[in-house]
């Protein structure tokens, strides 16, 4: 009886043994699946927005295609006045200020009045020229008086020799006369003009030789001013200059012609343009050159003695495909662009490659010709984690 009694624990004990050992490896299949699905079923996320959403949101969709990386070399600079554009204006001749008629900040336009002053020097040149327009008016009349008389054998050769020289010399001294009072800066058809005019004689009027803009103001009213200090500065800032600074160890590497982008320090203004030019010596104190750049200022963004970056291009080379790196996102800690499928945009993990400021390369995940979103990519995403958050973990 006590073997049959072990013999029948025995056969209970295996029939247990067997039983569990059939079911683990069922349970352990199932776990399996339900991680497969679970994979399979995230693969198939997916994240649905139309056209006018994309409007709204600022989302913008690009096609895959080749383009180019640029390297670059960042140098700093500084904005200043073109030289040939700036003026330290100086009275021509001393005396004493009447009127004073721009400040520092005003706009001017070419032969703009700025001041006016009291010159006895300018009425002694102004004097000599009307003087002169008289003396050979004279001199003319007696010339043409005594030839008459030449011709008709009434005078003598010698009177005649004589009202010929006087004409000439009284011409001389006009002409004299007429430069001494261009050199103090006025046009041929004014002082023309001023033997018909009634204008007061010691006037000598300051203009602008050229449309700007008033930087400095150095003269006050009543004052006595010369012609060696300087009483305004006047700059023309639609266009100015940037001096980079540029490294010995980097001369190699830029040239005249590359492209440049121009950003100011706090960012708030940038420009593009080429280098113009690069000084070929290296200055001994600092072992720098200088290149040029020549910006369009008419907005007058560009204020001269603000320190700005120059971004300089210095090589390209061609990528099979290159992405805006506002398309890269993280997803899940993965890099991702959102690819347009027949469905919507799905989240799709990408090799990264060589990258530059603006621009990254893309060795796989993402083929040529494919669409995807090339900017605003975080409102998918934002909307792929809410709607995976709303499913229990899965976004469809």
């Amino acid at each position: 009886m006590m073997n049959m009694r072990l013999f029948r624990v025995l056969i209970i004990l295996l029939l247990l043994f067997f039983q569990f050992s059939c079911k683990k490896p069922t349970t352990e299949m199932t776990e399996a699946e339900e991680h497969e699905e679970h994979e399979g079923h995230g693969e198939k996320q997916r994240v649905q927005i139309s056209p006018q959403e994309m409007e709204e949101f600022d989302v913008e969709a690009a096609e895959a295609l080749p383009g180019k990386l640029y390297i670059t070399l960042n140098l700093p600079g500084e904005v200043v006045y073109d030289p040939d554009r700036f003026v330290h204006i100086v009275p021509r001749v001393p005396g004493i200020v009447r009127g004073v008629y721009k400040k520092a900040g005003d706009k001017v336009l070419k032969g703009d009045v700025m001041a006016v002053i009291d010159s006895k020097e300018f009425a002694s040149a102004k004097s000599s020229y009307l003087a002169g327009i008289e003396t050979v008016a004279l001199a003319e009349a007696t010339y043409d008086r005594e030839k008459k008389l030449w011709d008709k054998n009434i005078t003598s050769e010698r009177e005649y020799l004589n009202a010929q020289t006087n004409l000439a010399s009284s011409r001389i001294q006009l002409h004299e006369s007429e430069h001494q009072l261009m050199s103090l800066g006025f046009s041929k058809e004014y002082v023309n003009e001023l033997k018909h005019g009634t204008e007061d004689i010691c006037r000598f009027e300051i203009t602008s030789p050229f449309s700007g803009a008033v930087i400095n103001k150095h003269i006050t009213l009543g004052e006595k001013v010369n012609d060696e200090i300087p009483v305004f500065a006047v700059a023309d800032i639609s266009t100015v200059w940037v001096y980079l600074t540029v490294y010995q160890k980097d001369l190699k590497s830029v040239r005249v012609g590359q492209p440049v982008t121009i950003q100011e320090q706090q960012g708030q203004h940038s420009a593009k343009s080429r280098i113009d030019y690069v000084t070929p010596f290296v200055e001994e104190s600092t072992r720098t050159s200088t290149a040029r750049i020549i910006l369009n200022n008419s907005e007058g963004d560009w204020r001269p003695g603000a320190f700005v970056t120059g971004e300089v291009i210095v090589d390209e080379f061609e990528v099979e495909i290159a992405v805006p790196r506002t398309a890269l996102l993280v997803v899940q800690e993965k890099n991702v662009i959102f690819v347009k499928t027949e469905d919507g945009f799905e989240p799709r993990p990408v090799k990264t490659g060589r990258k530059d400021g603006e621009s990254i390369e893309i060795l796989s995940g993402l083929d040529r010709g494919e669409q995807y979103i090339s900017r605003g990519g975080f409102t998918l995403k934002s909307e792929l984690e809410r709607s995976g958050l709303e499913g229990g973990g899965h976004a469809h």
